[in-house]
């Protein structure tokens, strides 16, 4: 296999990283110069030819085009991915999609990302309960939630890795559990995409979301979502416009009331309008830079650059609040320093970007860093403890 020239691919597409170390990406990826690119060239031709006389070349064609490498980076079938604007579009699709009947529940947990938690909250009004499973030590085990399932639970849903820590969730075994008592499994993949493999198959994931801002390092406004084959009938349509209907472009041919509310056979009948046609051109740039690089490289990489940052972490004395165990290892690795508010002013003094949170400062390395600026991190962090 031919070996990946990290530090080319930094250098060509990532200028933002001469400013200093951005270990970031939890939060926002940066942005390659092929993403901008793509964004500008389409912006550019707009500007220069107008778009009108292209649009199904340039709009719906192209979008079926990223639909395929969507689904091919999660190992889907194109007809089982739709555009949406982002994470929490998507899961409130699946939420007011569902038929719920009145006293069921859903399985959620209290490391969630809110979008995860309040979409399943707002059905309260139809008498379904969301049940919080208590974390233990910063993980939520398969275990943990194979024992708050009850034969009212319809629907268990989980972050793939959980934004607060970097817990990586137990995907397969939860997904087995779930498929054995014919259970809805949701999944939140917003922290793994562009940085850790998944595989919606091996999963038994019924249903993905996903923005594409962080690790797949697109401009906000523009993600998907996911759902099988074998449960596409099962969910109602909540949100309706002209694009999620079998005939949206049939009014360009035939005048008078051709109205027709009949849904599309695959997963875009959940996608009501047409997407930020922008952000599927950067989109589509970032999975072409992903799928040349290889997920399965990105990964060791960001995994090789976490380990540096622990073990040098380690050293200093500071704890490290993420599971350590090679199984929930994922990109975000929060530490806890004892002077958290001085140990984030030693990193900002050396241009060292990071997220603090309340329970520690959380370091989210992607495959541009390199293993300078991890020594950089340890640095900083060490003369502020001494």
């Amino acid at each position: 296999m031919e070996e990946i020239n990290f530090e080319k691919i930094r250098e060509d597409e990532f200028p933002a990283t001469k400013r200093g170390p951005y270990l970031n990406a939890a939060s926002l990826g940066l942005n390659p110069r092929c993403v901008v690119d793509s964004m500008k060239d389409f912006l550019e031709y707009g500007l220069q030819n107008g778009l009108a006389s292209d649009f199904g070349e340039r709009v719906y064609m192209f979008s079926d085009s990223v639909r395929e490498k969507m689904a091919r980076l999660i190992n889907a079938e194109t007809s089982e991915v739709a555009i949406a604007r982002n994470t929490s579009d998507a899961l409130s699709t699946f939420a007011n999609g569902i038929r719920f009947k009145k006293g069921e529940n859903v399985i959620a947990n209290d490391m969630e990302f809110p979008a995860n938690v309040y979409c399943w909250m707002g059905l309260e009004r139809k008498g379904v309960t969301t049940k919080l499973v208590k974390n233990r030590e910063g993980k939520v085990t398969a275990d943990d939630i194979e024992r708050s399932i009850d034969k009212n639970t319809r629907v268990v849903t989980i972050s793939s890795v959980s934004f607060l820590n970097g817990f990586r969730a137990e995907l397969e075994e939860i997904g087995r559990i779930c498929k054995e008592r014919d259970i809805y499994f949701v999944v939140d993949a917003i922290q793994q995409l562009g940085a850790l493999d998944l595989d919606v198959r091996k999963c038994h994931i019924d249903m993905l979301a996903s923005g594409a801002y962080k690790w797949l390092m697109v401009p906000d406004g523009v993600g998907f979502l996911f759902v099988d084959k074998n449960v596409l009938e099962e969910l109602d349509v909540s949100k309706v416009g002209w694009w999620n209907v079998k005939n949206e472009r049939t009014f360009f041919e035939v005048p008078g009331a051709t109205y027709d509310l009949t849904f599309k056979d695959d997963a875009r009948r959940f996608q009501e309008s047409h997407p930020g046609i922008p952000g599927i051109y950067g989109l589509n740039a970032s999975l072409d830079l992903i799928s040349k690089i290889g997920i399965e490289n990105i990964e060791k990489r960001i995994l090789h650059l976490t380990d540096l940052l622990i073990d040098g972490v380690k050293d200093l004395g500071i704890e490290v609040v993420s599971p350590l165990e090679k199984e929930y290892r994922s990109g975000i690795i929060l530490i806890n320093p004892r002077d958290k508010k001085r140990a984030y002013d030693a990193l900002v003094k050396n241009n060292i970007y990071a997220s603090m949170r309340a329970t520690g400062i959380r370091l989210s390395p992607h495959f541009y860093n390199n293993e300078k600026e991890m020594e950089g991190v340890i640095k900083a962090l060490e003369e502020m403890e001494g």
